[in-house]
């Protein structure tokens, strides 16, 4: 396609092919070049095309700009390769100087298209901001059930919608996981207008196996660290709740609600003989809430977060 571009604009190009793909095109006075991902940072070209910037992730994408200096990238807002919110708020603040532009006309769909039509109402890509900006009391502590999300089909657009509107990077395999996996509990924080404020996913994670590979194959992610590097091996034995994910609804942040929600959690893992919620995360914000509801970081990943390009905290 690139190479029809060229011939139809009248240059005159020639080109590199690899295994019988065309890896490069040099014209008179430019190139374009494939380059493998990880080698562009020992390959100074201007500008650097990024598509779907949320998959590479914003540590990748930092790390050029220091080398390259200059760069485009797109990322999809909601789309079946993910929701790309989370990457754009990162570069909105690191890249200051940038330049955001919206595209609104489908790119892979004709306008209309019943195929995208079909893969946005199975897998709730299309969720946007509520318009809610004041929580209504008094707030319940709920319990949701799979079969209530399978039911209605209002209901997992607030579950699962609500984390990747606040902070999170969902993708249509999560709400499989969510769905069929049977390994989450979902609870929720509604206000007096039956509006779902707040969300949270547990996972309880039980140290009885004796093997760490068990703990590992089983993605038991903060047991299988604290275990496997020495700290807290008096925990095996233990039954622990993981705070997946926790989120609160974009309009009504910074009142609190993240930290009401957590605190019912606590007690429902008190009355359940729970003996410890942990959570893994990453970004500076979220660690700072943990920290600010009393929780003790114990394990810090040596390597970054491709997401967040911070390192997660246990």
């Amino acid at each position: 396609m690139l190479l029809r571009g060229v011939t139809k604009l009248g240059l005159q190009c020639s080109t590199e092919r690899e295994r019988g793909l065309v890896k490069d095109v040099y014209c008179s006075d430019s190139s374009i070049r494939f380059v493998k991902p990880w080698r562009i940072s020992r390959v100074l070209t201007k500008p650097l095309f990024i598509d779907e910037a949320a998959g590479v992730g914003i540590a990748r994408i930092r790390r050029w700009y220091r080398r390259i200096g200059k760069l485009v990238a797109t990322t999809t807002i909601h789309g079946y390769e993910g929701s790309g919110r989370l990457s754009l708020k990162i570069s909105r603040e690191y890249f200051k100087r940038s330049t955001m532009i919206k595209l609104v006309n489908p790119v892979r769909y004709y306008p209309g298209d019943p195929l995208e039509r079909f893969l946005y109402k199975v897998f709730h890509l299309d969720v946007e901001h509520p318009t809610k900006k004041q929580v209504k009391e008094p707030l319940v502590y709920s319990e949701i059930s799979v079969e209530q999300l399978v039911d209605d089909y209002i209901l997992p657009r607030k579950v699962y919608g609500l984390p990747f509107l606040a902070h999170y990077r969902n993708e249509p395999d999560d709400l499989v996981l969510l769905l069929d996996s049977g390994l989450f509990k979902i609870r929720a924080l509604v206000d007096s207008d039956n509006d779902i404020v707040a969300v949270v996913q547990i996972r309880e994670e039980s140290a009885l196996q004796k093997s760490l590979d068990d703990l590992s194959r089983k993605g038991y992610r903060v047991l299988d660290k604290l275990i496997k590097f020495g700290i807290f091996r008096e925990i095996l034995g233990s039954r622990t709740w993981r705070i997946a994910r926790i989120a609160v609804l974009p309009s009504l942040q910074r009142k609190g609600l993240g930290s009401r929600i957590l605190k019912f959690v606590e007690e429902e893992a008190t009355r359940n003989e729970v003996d410890a919620v942990t959570a893994i995360f990453s970004g500076f914000s979220t660690i700072k809430f943990l920290l600010k509801n009393a929780y003790t970081p114990v394990y810090t990943s040596p390597r970054y977060d491709r997401t967040t390009d911070e390192k997660t905290l246990s």
